[in-house]
């Protein structure tokens, strides 16, 4: 009897559950509306408020199409050794522990046709961090120990990258789509031992001479603020597709035992009527 009781009691409960269930089309939130804050262009700065760390861009024209011939890499070996071998004044060691005092991160990342120079730090203390940053731009050390350590660092990615079935898909798909371009070239053992400090140097002042594209994001004190502004801005049109790219099927072998298919075709460009559709 008090079996029955229970599941009569049960059954009461589910079914009471049931019959007070909204329809699902009923219980649906309704959509969130967000609005993405925009960047305000001023006096040569790109700047979006935020009120955590500040984040400093710095885009510079350029980047690895500058690395002269059977020197390849010498633009990527040079944003490296920028950050590990501190600025000229201080050194590496000084550097180093002054960016980490101010627990700042820095970056000198080079793409195909720009430098991507960036710090982060706290608001308060981009004062500080502001100038050291500029410093390591404007006057590097290029420490002779720092670029030995990171040639060895990028020697190991390559023969990595020879392992790698796919890297080495797409560096032979590079090699004919930019055939006769810059942008074809690939670093190599052989062209990293041919780089020396002077090309460095001299890469250093082709580059970093250059007015760049600034960007900020968070709330950055005046003073800092300005210094960044004394760097102007610079309007970069990237390149475009290359003149004489050669179209076929192509094969390379890779010690990863894996096989890589990489397919490519031409398409309209942004300019063309056809693009949206």
């Amino acid at each position: 009897m008090k079996r029955l009781l229970i599941l009569n009691i049960i059954l009461s409960l589910v079914l009471l559950g049931c019959a007070h269930r909204l329809d699902p089309k009923q219980s649906l939130p309704s959509p969130i509306r967000t609005s993405t804050p925009k960047p305000a262009f001023c006096n040569g700065v790109y700047k979006l408020a935020n009120p955590g760390v500040v984040h400093i861009v710095l885009l510079f024209p350029g980047g690895k199409i500058l690395d002269p011939p059977g020197k390849e890499g010498a633009v990527s070996l040079l944003g490296a050794t920028m950050v590990s071998g501190g600025t000229h004044d201080l050194g590496p060691l000084k550097t180093e522990e002054m960016l980490d005092d101010l627990a700042a991160n820095v970056s000198i990342r080079p793409e195909r046709e720009f430098i991507w120079a960036s710090i982060d730090v706290l608001p308060e203390d981009a004062k500080q961090g502001t100038p050291l940053f500029l410093s390591l731009l404007k006057s590097p050390s290029l420490d002779p120990k720092r670029l030995a350590i990171e040639r060895d660092k990028f020697k190991d990615r390559i023969n990595r990258d020879e392992e790698d079935a796919s890297r080495v898909a797409f560096n032979e798909l590079r090699r004919h789509l930019y055939k006769g371009d810059p942008r074809s070239h690939i670093p190599t053992l052989a062209s990293l031992d041919a780089i020396t400090r002077k090309d460095l140097i001299t890469l250093h002042k082709q580059i970093f001479t250059n007015k760049p594209v600034i960007g900020i994001i968070g709330n950055l004190d005046d003073e800092s603020l300005e210094s960044i502004k004394k760097q102007e801005a610079l309007h970069y049109n990237l390149l475009g597709m290359p003149e004489t790219p050669e179209f076929g099927s192509f094969t390379r072998v890779a010690k990863d035992k894996q096989c890589v298919l990489v397919m490519m075709h031409l398409g309209p460009s942004m300019t063309e009527s056809s693009y949206p559709a």
